[in-house]
């Protein structure tokens, strides 16, 4: 009985280091396909994020159009609408949305409505400012906002347009 014993403790021997190398071979495999996979395949979609990131940063701290005050800003886009100057106005918009706002001023100003854009913005009254961002709106008789403007203090110091 205890032959019999002993050849199935070594089939049972050789079986589980069959299984335990067979183990860690996968596990092997596994570990250096998640280190393929984390350098190779998922950087390089984080690549060109990081490189919008890195551009959109620089944008802002190359930004030079706006004021130091949001009544500045304000008033140097106002001032840029009223010269028909569609490029001048959309840059006192934050960087990621002049391109926006030019294409809007664009067609705008072929369809003759830049001048209506100007004396609605003229109307526009500050109603808060927490020194950070700040809104400026109109209002209608039931006290309902129905134009909004919305700027923000980016970090090179200057105040922005973040939407109208």
């Amino acid at each position: 009985m205890k032959k019999g014993f002993n050849k199935v403790a070594g089939l049972f021997n050789q079986h589980f280091w069959k299984f335990l190398v067979g183990f860690f071979a996968i596990m092997v495999a596994g570990f250096f396909y998640l280190v393929w996979a984390n350098n190779y395949h998922v950087g390089s979609e984080q690549k060109p994020a990081e490189q919008y990131l890195k551009d959109l940063k620089r944008a802002y701290d190359e930004d030079t159009y706006g004021g130091k005050t949001p009544e500045e800003t304000l008033a140097l886009f106002i001032a840029a609408l009223k010269k028909g100057d569609i490029e001048l106005a959309s840059r006192y918009f934050v960087p990621e949305k002049q391109e926006e706002w030019r294409e809007v001023f664009a067609k705008e100003k072929n369809a003759g409505g830049l001048k209506n854009i100007v004396i609605e913005a003229q109307k526009l009254e500050l109603s808060k400012n927490d020194g950070q961002r700040a809104f400026f709106t109109i209002t209608n008789n039931r006290n309902v906002v129905e134009v909004q403007v919305i700027l923000a203090l980016v970090p090179n110091g200057i105040w922005k347009i973040l939407d109208l």
